[in-house]
């Protein structure tokens, strides 16, 4: 799989703000926040689906992750999306518990 450039979820889009291509079948979306329980600063992220996206704050703030209706998710401590992995699908989950702060990359399908 290819890999995308490093992720910084500060500069992505803001919350809901989604482009004309929100319809586009190669693109996946996800709601992510840096609280649990869907607190905190809160983004909608679009990327291609199947991409390795690196979290390039070394999963820094992230402990909320939803990936939109008939998406499903892997996310990985490490960087590259290699390694143990937890899959999510919608809704996700407001509370990434164990992995809160920990994910250094995810891939979306």
């Amino acid at each position: 799989m290819a890999t995308a450039t490093p992720l910084d979820i500060a500069m992505s889009r803001e919350a809901g703000a989604l482009s004309p291509r929100q319809d586009n079948p190669f693109i996946f979306r996800v709601y992510i926040c840096t609280d649990p329980h869907w607190g905190g600063t809160c983004t909608k992220i679009e990327r291609l689906k199947g991409y390795c996206i690196n979290n390039g704050r070394s999963g820094a703030e992230l402990s909320s992750f939803g990936p939109d209706q008939g998406f499903q998710c892997d996310l990985f401590r490490t960087i590259d999306c290699s390694g143990k992995f937890l899959h999510l699908e919608w809704p996700g989950t407001d509370d990434l518990k164990g992995w809160t702060d920990d994910v250094g990359s995810f891939r979306c399908n």
